[in-house]
């Protein structure tokens, strides 16, 4: 998958409020068995980032799920999701710490350049069952 941004919505703790989220993947290889390379750009605050990150991504049958587990990110902390990606959509849970958690859900827009760096929810993405 690449060149795809991530647009939906996250949810802050038992709050029923939705928050708009947007990230956008540029690029996905595969680095060893499980370990997918996200190279990605999204907004935290003012700050325009690209990160280059090794995702652990598990397959259910063809259909891939980020599987995170108190992983590290420098500079922004510990994270803590499973998203399932399936048919152009994506929804799972995440979390930051205790009091920082929530769920997340939307669609895989292909080549969509508009708004991709305005986000604030937790980084996200995944390859295609094609690459698996």
């Amino acid at each position: 998958m690449e060149n795809v941004t991530l647009v939906g919505y996250y949810t802050f703790g038992d709050s029923a409020d939705l928050k708009a989220d947007q990230y956008r993947v540029e690029h996905i290889t595969k680095v060893k068995e499980d370990t997918w390379n996200f190279e990605a750009r999204f907004k935290m605050g003012q700050r325009d980032m690209k990160v280059t990150l090794p995702i652990p991504v598990k397959f259910a049958g063809d259909t891939p799920v980020i599987s995170l587990t108190n992983y590290s990110v420098m500079g922004m902390g510990s994270f803590s999701a499973r998203i399932v990606f399936y048919d152009g959509a994506y929804a799972g849970t995440w979390a930051a710490s205790a009091d920082h958690r929530g769920v997340m859900f939307g669609k895989i827009v292909k080549g969509a350049t508009t708004g991709a760096n305005d986000a604030s929810g937790p980084l996200r993405g995944t390859p295609t069952p094609s690459q698996h």
